[in-house]
């Protein structure tokens, strides 16, 4: 087994959700007021609910933005997305492929959305042979950045990055003002010492009664995706990080190499990237970076007001790494605490492959964590 990686991924079908009593009922999703930017509020009514993004920087209230958020919801309850403004046929081309791969991995409908018109490409005028000859314009490039191993590793790596974007209302709820102000200490310190410029997003749409009617695990790609169609003309280019790499091919993931290019319009270009090494691969890349040092952030768990918990499974296993790679003690985001007491805490792992996992890390480990993890393995011994 390659490093990092946890087997066959294990996906629960979507369980019965109230929209499939309402199968065939168009779902209407009507932006707010005149589709006008450098407003900060993007809202748009979506089944009835208002759906809304809020920043500081402008916003430009896109009918992809909205329609992409809601997107796995509708291909899950049979229910066609209906868009009273025009849409990129790009973006609609794109939706369809969505369909079919969430169709085969599991079960969804394939649901095709009503439009009101389709804009054959936002940016062919730009694409058009100048009449002169003319400099390449520089791509404008947002990274979705969470902090973790995966947007780290696209941060330090990928050319061109201008732009940082990170969201309350996604992995933090948007109630968690203290973990919301920890992390954004953090990502003002990274785009200080990046020298990128930081924009942060808050939304509702992991609550609203139809976008969040889809599992996160599956539909967040299309979350993603509307930060940068909410940026756009702001920026040309949204990066995606991948969280598990081609070598994966069972890996089913709301945002997967398989799926992120196809959000993209006219105007904005969505592209996945780091799928060619796994995430162990690339911590050993970036773990001597002081920014990944001071700033690393896994932890999903949110038990912690901090950063990083430092227990749960997550944690663990990334300390793990950093611990065969000789820097875990250079690391300032996990409680100082015996590696092997932490991987002694942790409850039974749901993943059976991950115990394979963490003797392959720990092979050459000090004792007592190669104890803890022998004790691991044993207890998922059937």
């Amino acid at each position: 087994m390659r490093p990092g990686s946890i087997g066959r991924r294990r996906d629960p079908l979507p369980g019965p959700a109230q929209g499939l009593a309402m199968a065939g009922r168009s779902v209407r999703i009507s932006p707010r007021g005149p589709a006008r930017p450098g407003a900060p509020l993007a809202v748009a009514d979506v089944d009835g609910s208002p759906l809304w993004f809020r920043s500081r920087s402008p916003l430009r209230p896109s009918v992809e933005a909205f329609a992409g958020a809601a997107l796995p919801s509708s291909l899950l309850t049979d229910r066609p997305l209906e868009l009273d403004r025009p849409v990129s046929a790009t973006w609609l081309t794109g939706a369809r492929a969505i369909g079919d791969v969430m169709h085969e991995w599991w079960g969804f409908h394939r649901v095709d959305p009503a439009v009101a018109a389709i804009v054959p490409d936002d940016d062919a005028a730009r694409r058009a042979p100048a009449a002169a000859p003319a400099a390449a314009p520089t791509r404008r490039v947002a990274l979705c950045f969470s902090g973790g191993v995966d947007s780290f590793h696209a941060l330090l790596t990928e050319p061109g990055v201008s732009v940082l974007v990170s969201a309350l209302g996604f992995d933090i709820p948007l109630a968690d003002r203290t973990r919301w102000r920890a992390w954004r200490r953090a990502l003002d310190a990274i785009g200080r010492n990046t020298g990128v410029r930081v924009v942060t997003v808050a939304t509702n749409v992991r609550t609203h009664p139809f976008a969040s009617l889809a599992p996160w695990p599956m539909s967040h790609g299309g979350a993603l995706a509307a930060l940068g169609h909410l940026l756009a003309p702001g920026v040309d280019e949204l990066l995606v990080s991948a969280s598990y790499p081609r070598a994966m091919p069972d890996a089913r993931w709301g945002s997967h190499w398989r799926l992120d290019h196809h959000w993209s319009s006219g105007s904005l270009r969505v592209r996945h990237v780091g799928a060619d090494l796994w995430r162990a691969e690339k911590l050993a890349a970036i773990a001597d970076h002081p920014l990944v040092r001071d700033h690393l952030r896994v932890c999903w768990e949110l038990t912690s007001p901090g950063l990083n918990c430092g227990t749960c499974e997550k944690c663990v296993r990334t300390q793990l790494v950093l611990a065969r790679l000789g820097c875990l003690d250079a690391f300032t985001v996990f409680p100082r605490r015996p590696l092997g007491e932490s991987i002694d805490r942790l409850p039974r792992l749901r993943n059976p492959d991950l115990a394979d996992v963490y003797a392959g890390f720990a092979a050459d480990a000090a004792p007592p964590v190669r104890a803890a993890v022998d004790r691991l393995q044993r207890s998922e011994a059937p």
